[in-house]
């Protein structure tokens, strides 16, 4: 049986992904980016925040016309679509990611960064094969009460590359959120809140970074990462 999980844990998985995509354009030296496939990343990056946002109405902010509606379980499945979709646009960030991984020895300077991108995003890695296997952006239970999630976290200081499984002891973590009680959603709110203000700036740190070190010029060989 899945232990309840702190509302602090919501979404704890875009959480992790916008802090390395602060670090990857924290200083113009860590990356020399491919600045096409750069630019799709950011357009991605700026539609998940979209996701997160309509995610996040439907586990906090309206879970109580939710409950209020669970005679035709319309609610329970607009907010799953919601969930749904945030996941689907969670996997394509990391796809695009996984595109600069590939020629990472001139994408990524910085060994740390390095070492996390080859660690995780290689179609050969536990954690990537555990990810596209199983995360799950949420799901709301029939009766709208419980918010079930599948995330996987990243390491911090991974190997050369996660071949061990990936479960419940190592980086996979199964969380169970009470969305039947008002309190319970307006702790889920906040904590949805703060993460949508973590996205709007990893996605600000994007675009000026682009405006800052890309020319019109450099996005003129599309096809070539």
């Amino acid at each position: 049986m899945i232990e309840p999980t702190q509302a602090s844990e919501v979404f704890r998985e875009i959480r992790e992904l916008d802090e390395l995509l602060l670090q990857l354009v924290a200083s113009p030296d860590a990356v020399d980016w491919h600045w096409p496939g750069y630019y799709q990343l950011y357009v991605q990056v700026d539609r998940m925040g979209w996701s997160i946002q309509s995610a996040a109405r439907a586990v906090g902010h309206t879970s109580s016309i939710i409950a209020d509606a669970i005679p035709d379980g319309t609610h329970v499945a607009a907010a799953n679509a919601a969930l749904d979709a945030l996941g689907k646009n969670y996997m394509a960030v990391l796809g695009w990611l996984w595109q600069h991984a590939r020629g990472m020895s001139s994408v990524i300077k910085e060994p740390r960064l390095k070492a996390i991108l080859r660690a995780h995003l290689h179609p050969k890695s536990g954690w990537y094969q555990a990810c596209f296997a199983q995360y799950c952006a949420g799901r709301i239970s029939p009766d709208g009460a419980r918010l079930e999630r599948t995330i996987l976290l990243l390491e911090p200081s991974p190997p050369e590359r996660i071949d061990q499984a990936v479960d419940e002891t190592y980086l996979l973590r199964r969380q169970l959120f009470d969305i039947g009680a008002e309190d319970k959603r307006r702790a889920l709110a906040l904590a949805s809140d703060e993460v949508q203000d973590m996205h709007a700036r990893a996605t600000d740190a994007m675009r000026r970074h682009l405006l800052a070190h890309c020319h019109i010029g450099d996005l003129a060989h599309p096809s070539s990462i």
